[in-house]
């Protein structure tokens, strides 16, 4: 299958929607079904979450911690062939819809069997340390 970098850009923008989709429904097995196998997602403060399970894990953990939403919003995106890499914003949200964390992103994408998943999620925040 071709796909020009528009489509791929599209497809990328769908994940992240989901993203955030199952932040909103606290659904953290549909956010980390949206990472490949061995997927990383690089939190700060934490030592590295490798795959889908320990992932979801994670994830489920700052639900638990009162997350409540997530915003993305990407700032530049570059696609080469099947792999892709997105530079963007995030912020997270507690239940009552107030700011928690503020920061930004570095992604690496992977087209895996026609879908693009996440190979690499690393973050930093952008506030100061309490």
């Amino acid at each position: 299958m071709v796909m020009n970098d528009n489509d791929a850009a599209k497809a990328i923008a769908a994940v992240n929607g989901r993203i955030v989709a199952a932040f909103k429904d606290r659904d953290a097995a549909a956010a980390a079904a949206c990472y490949t196998a061995d997927g990383r997602l690089m939190a700060p403060g934490a030592e590295p979450h490798v795959g889908p399970a320990a992932i979801q894990a994670s994830i489920q953990s700052g639900f638990a911690a009162g997350v409540g939403g997530l915003r993305l919003e990407t700032v530049a995106l570059e696609v080469l062939g099947d792999t892709a890499w997105e530079e963007g914003i995030y912020e997270v949200f507690d239940a009552a819809g107030s700011s928690r964390d503020l920061g930004k992103y570095i992604v690496i994408w992977k087209r895996v069997g026609g879908a693009w998943l996440i190979a690499r999620d690393i973050m930093s925040t952008n506030r100061a340390a309490a």
